[in-house]
């Protein structure tokens, strides 16, 4: 396995067998909506401003990633 291949077609299937994962769990509350949405900010090693985004069941589900050109604050996120 090279980079390539991480960087696209197994990054690409993992990401969907996530997302279907997610999906699956978030359905599966829907007799009894039980979810919580968690952020947390913070800046990587480029000095880029990172958002993340995680769903909790109460087991956390990663959902997403977000670069962004604010500060990750308080009042922004």
């Amino acid at each position: 396995t090279n980079r390539r291949q991480l960087a696209g077609r197994l990054l690409d299937a993992e990401d969907a067998a996530v997302g279907a994962t997610v999906k699956a769990r978030i359905e599966a509350n829907d007799d009894q909506p039980c979810l919580t949405l968690t952020t947390d900010g913070w800046t990587n090693i480029n000095g880029d401003s990172i958002i993340n985004y995680i769903l909790c069941d109460p087991k956390p589900m990663f959902l997403s990633s977000v670069k962004t050109t604010e500060r990750h604050t308080a009042e922004y996120i």
